[in-house]
């Protein structure tokens, strides 16, 4: 499906994001792995120009990173913030990857990304709420127990709520009363490549 099936949210910034089907989730994830790409290879162009303190000074201070959401548009923050949203997005590519497996009935679904209002990914139909997180460890700054506290609040109206996460290490799934909480792998499966036949 071409690019442009993932569309904006009408009258929200590129933040909000409408995913319909699965291609739509493989087009993201090609926006940040592009964006990636760009970012590093400025990096390297820097990496014989500069010695040690200067290229890590230039990482934590100058305007270097890529928006990971539109890799054409240069993010006003550091490089350090391009790293942060990106492993944030594909976490959710991968989240609602999860969802189209078992909620397909819920499409489509909605990737409030960045600093965008709601839960951080909805059904439309408002049956499903999710938050997504990468870190190092799944309570680093008690983000794992604010995720599940904020997808609680949906308990009213969602009638399937989710905190997906990507840590390094084993983590293993679990319930916290009616909230799912599940690990994910960042890698994509050989039989996740489903763009064509959804």
């Amino acid at each position: 499906m071409p690019r442009q099936a993932i569309s904006k949210v009408k009258g929200r910034d590129h933040k909000r994001r409408k995913i319909g089907q699965r291609a739509d989730a493989k087009a993201l994830e090609n926006d940040i792995r592009s964006a990636a790409e760009q970012a590093v290879s400025d990096l390297r162009l820097r990496l014989g120009q500069s010695d040690a303190l200067d290229l890590l000074r230039a990482v934590k201070f100058e305007r270097m990173g890529r928006d990971p959401l539109d890799p054409n548009r240069q993010i006003n923050s550091n490089l350090m913030e391009q790293v942060n949203q990106t492993f944030t997005a594909l976490v959710s590519v991968r989240a609602v990857e999860y969802l189209f497996d078992h909620h397909p009935e819920a499409a489509p679904f909605r990737l409030n990304l960045g600093t965008a209002p709601g839960s951080d990914i909805e059904s439309l139909d408002g049956s499903v709420a999710a938050e997504v997180f990468a870190a190092t460890y799944p309570n680093s700054n008690n983000k794992l127990k604010k995720d599940i506290q904020k997808v609680k609040e949906k308990e009213d109206t969602a009638k399937h709520l989710y905190v997906f996460f990507h840590c390094p290490g084993d983590h293993a799934s679990y319930w916290d009363d009616n909230v799912r909480v599940i690990p994910l792998g960042l890698e994509r499966q050989p039989n996740e490549d489903r763009t064509s036949e959804e």
